[in-house]
């Protein structure tokens, strides 16, 4: 028996297949890494993780060259490596961090591989894995009701005069890490009212996810949400890209901004949502602060104790900046039990990597957005500037979170095209 799922391709001649078995085991893996991948773990290890040899055995199975891949991965590693060993570093945990590394390495190739060959199959599991959040979302507001709040809410002071609010962030470590995992199905879903092709069970889905969203009460991630809308908007109007869509799209952005401003302003003036946004626009929200500019001064405070050009080294930061980390951060890791971290993946590059990492991963970026011609595709053109605004204010560099919108943002599919076509159905045979 197979699923047969169609998907609009200008050469395809037939709709792929995929067995049902195998289906349902990307499912089991979509859940896996949408809800549970780090319960009852200790803090930094994945079910991801553990399951990189069950990942490198499906690549082979798929003839992917994973032997090339790797060496690859070594040759850039092992200049690195000398450099920071002439430093001076603590070998165990330099060699336990390489080896986090390449586990996220040989994750993005696994999830470049599912897209190239089975691309056509994203959109029916994310449909059943936002369904299934939405039910879970729906048992953590009764919890909330009831009054118990572990382990799906963080109550935490999110902001100046902003005390012991509730923020969703289900079985994840955090509210912003759960917002993260939610973007790329809104970033989708937007597609479908840009080519004004959304459907209602389409606007359902994305109603769940605006709940998620506002429940997990991330600014970073919704500010940067809106802001992608306004560039993708702004790139089209320049580079005269998508014109039709663009002009209708610019009076409906317009519209639902007022109207969602008016309703906050006068629905919820008084909260403290609204709080916390006079906050960040007069500077004194100390969440942004420590994701930004304290961030950054931090990470430079800790490269320097070996080179400021190649940082201090992978594993060597809880090392030698734990201490100054849960000082600034006033972050003890005995009470949460997870590790101090920099909030911020660009500065905790900085830090590990030195300015040598900084800008090498931005030249990267920018020559895989030219290479895999990212603007072709609306939907990788909002998912590459996103993720490369929120690098700079979140985020970890080890967070495969992060690897997937970029091998997303990278990989060849989802055109233009797919997004115009009318509503698939999903035909069993």
């Amino acid at each position: 028996m197979e699923l047969a799922i169609p998907y609009t391709n200008l050469t395809a001649v037939a709709a792929p297949t995929i067995r049902r078995s195998q289906y349902r085991y990307f499912l089991m893996v979509g859940c896996l890494y949408f809800f549970f991948n780090s319960l009852l773990l200790p803090d930094g290890l994945l079910y991801t993780i553990l399951l990189s040899p069950v990942f490198l055995y499906w690549l082979l199975l798929k003839k992917v060259r994973v032997l090339k891949c790797i060496f690859l991965f070594l040759l850039c590693w092992a200049p690195i490596f000398v450099i920071h060993y002439s430093y001076g570093v603590s070998l165990p945990e330099y060699l336990r961090s390489s080896a986090l590394y390449f586990t996220v390495f040989l994750f993005g190739l696994t999830i470049y591989t599912y897209f190239r060959l089975y691309s056509f199959t994203y959109e029916h599991i994310m449909e059943r894995i936002l369904k299934l959040n939405f039910l879970f979302v729906m048992v953590c507001v009764f919890l909330l009701v009831a009054g118990e709040k572990d382990p799906v809410w963080s109550v935490t002071d999110i902001s100046e005069g902003v005390s012991d609010f509730p923020r969703l962030r289900m079985l994840t470590y955090e509210p912003s890490y759960y917002s993260l995992l939610l973007i790329p199905s809104f970033l989708f879903y937007f597609q479908y009212i840009f080519y004004r092709t959304i459907n209602r069970r389409q606007w359902m889905l994305l109603f769940t996810v605006i709940i998620s969203l506002g429940l997990s009460l991330s600014y970073g991630a919704i500010f940067i949400s809106l802001l992608t809308l306004g560039l993708f908007v702004l790139y089209n109007f320049f580079s005269n890209m998508r014109r039709r869509q663009n002009k209708r799209f610019i009076l409906f952005l317009v519209v639902a901004l007022a109207i969602g401003a008016g309703l906050v302003l006068t629905l919820f003036a008084n909260s403290g949502f609204v709080l916390r946004i006079l906050n960040i626009f007069q500077g004194s929200d100390s969440s942004i602060n420590n994701r930004s500019s304290q961030a950054y001064f931090l990470a430079l405070a800790i490269a320097d104790l070996k080179s400021t050009v190649f940082g201090v080294g992978p594993g060597q930061l809880k090392l030698l900046g734990q201490d100054l980390i849960s000082l600034v951060y006033a972050f003890s890791d005995q009470d949460t039990g997870q590790m101090a971290r920099i909030p911020s993946s660009m500065a905790e590059i900085l830090a590990t990597f030195g300015w040598v990492g900084f800008f090498g991963k931005i030249v990267i970026e920018w020559v895989l957005f030219r290479t895999t011609r990212v603007k072709t595709s609306s939907f990788r053109l909002c998912l590459f500037i996103f993720m490369f605004i929120y690098q700079f204010v979140g985020s970890f560099s080890t967070n495969i979170v992060e690897i997937f919108f970029w091998v997303l943002a990278f990989a060849p599919v989802f055109p233009d095209a797919y997004f115009k076509r009318q509503d698939p159905t999903v035909i069993s045979q």
